[in-house]
């Protein structure tokens, strides 16, 4: 794939990559099919149900998972969106979710 797709997503490949065991083929394929994992999905219906706990809990997956696969940008709004919900600061809070739904997407329509 090219730099630049990496680049618009917010994806840092080399990090990527390296969790992938430097195959470039198993890494591009595993974001392609990024838009299918359920995470994102928890996060959005724990957000709005209010479920701080569930919300925490899948935001802390989400973002393992883009650090894993260099979606730097993406980890760091489930990281910022968590530190809001821990400081129990639901502007922030929802601002955060906001970020993350971007990043999200961002992802998505790059690799789809």
């Amino acid at each position: 794939m090219k730099k630049e797709i990496y680049e618009s997503a917010g994806v840092n490949a080399k990090i990527g990559l390296k969790n992938f065991a430097s195959n470039p083929l198993i890494y591009d394929r595993f974001l392609r099919q990024f838009n299918e994992d359920t995470n994102f999905s928890k996060v959005m219906e724990a957000y709005e149900k209010n479920d701080a706990a569930a919300l925490k809990e899948n935001l802390n997956s989400l973002s393992r998972i883009a650090g894993k696969m260099g979606m730097m940008d993406l980890q760091a709004a489930c990281e910022e969106t968590l530190r809001a919900l821990e400081a129990d600061n639901r502007s922030e809070t929802d601002s955060g979710i906001n970020k993350v739904k971007e990043q999200y997407n961002r992802v998505v329509k790059a690799f789809s």
